[in-house]
């Protein structure tokens, strides 16, 4: 089957058995071509297995799509899952969490913009026998992932404050192959990071859109460069400049703070007995 790229490690297969256990059993059928279909539990030989996105299921309840609709619970006819539904409503879903995205549909010949191809049908939308994907060229398709959320959302009010989006809220975003010196650009949805630096390197950036600017700062003849939506908690890089270690110390103080209220608390308190002792210090000493 075709593997599912970097922004989902969703993928399915038909065989007699799971690769594993945590697999999950989508239908079976009577043979990998001009096949009857039933739930699982019918007792077929073969079924279609699909895994990858945490939290996936079979159920047609909560955050779902359906991806194919069942003349009966076994030895059974399929239709596209947006067709009405067969007496009994015998269903065959594909569910996840709720800040999970699903899309399932039904195109010739391959499964161009899905991650992954389900099967396929003997003809489109409704009455057909059903086989794996090499069986006909009606392909039945779906996609399926989960926000990355590696940060813990940790980093999200220093998000709003820049104006970026929340880390616990994210759509979906592909890894983005290490690269150096970054210089392309793509949709800019958030800035999250300022660095000011002519040169730099960055490894591992789990994040949907990057975006560089030629710009100059007229103080120092530095290229600006703008990084949006970040992901901190995979981000390993180097920077050829000291503003970036303000930066990072700012980002690194600003974390400590949200991840410790009751230290902040206690600093805060401190801070501001040190700076009342101060104030009368120097009151004294004026009045002197």
């Amino acid at each position: 089957m075709r593997y599912a790229s970097f922004a989902s490690s969703f993928s399915c297969y038909v065989a007699t058995s799971p690769s594993s256990s945590s697999d999950i059993k989508l239908l079976e059928m009577t043979n990998i071509s001009n096949a009857h279909a039933g739930l699982p539990g019918s007792g077929y030989s073969y079924a279609v297995y699909c895994s990858g996105v945490s939290g996936l299921s079979n159920s047609c309840s909560g955050n779902f799509e359906t991806v194919v609709k069942l003349s009966g619970t076994s030895n059974a006819h399929v239709r596209q899952g947006d067709q009405a539904d067969y007496p009994g409503s015998n269903n065959v879903c594909l569910s996840l969490p709720d800040k999970g995205t699903i899309s399932v549909g039904y195109q010739l010949n391959d499964c161009t913009g899905f991650d992954e191809t389900i099967a396929s049908m003997s003809a489109f939308p409704t009455n057909a026998h059903i086989g794996d994907e090499n069986a006909y060229v009606n392909k039945i398709c779906a996609s399926a992932s989960m926000p990355r959320t590696s940060s813990g959302g940790k980093i999200s009010w220093l998000s709003s404050i820049f104006g970026g989006k929340k880390s616990d809220s994210d759509s979906s975003a592909p890894v983005v192959a290490p690269s150096e010196n970054i210089s392309t650009s793509t949709e800019n949805t958030g800035l999250l990071r300022r660095i000011f630096s002519k040169n730099k390197t960055e490894n591992n950036i789990a994040t949907k859109e990057i975006i560089t600017s030629d710009l100059e700062d007229t103080t120092t003849g530095k290229g600006i460069e703008i990084a949006s939506n970040y992901d901190m908690g995979e981000i390993q890089e180097r920077v050829d400049d000291s503003n970036s270690f303000l930066a990072n110390a700012f980002l690194g103080f600003g974390n400590f703070l949200f991840e410790n209220p009751f230290k902040s608390a206690l600093l805060a308190l401190s801070l501001g007995v040190f700076l009342s002792l101060l104030y009368k210090i120097f009151a004294r000493k004026k009045r002197i």
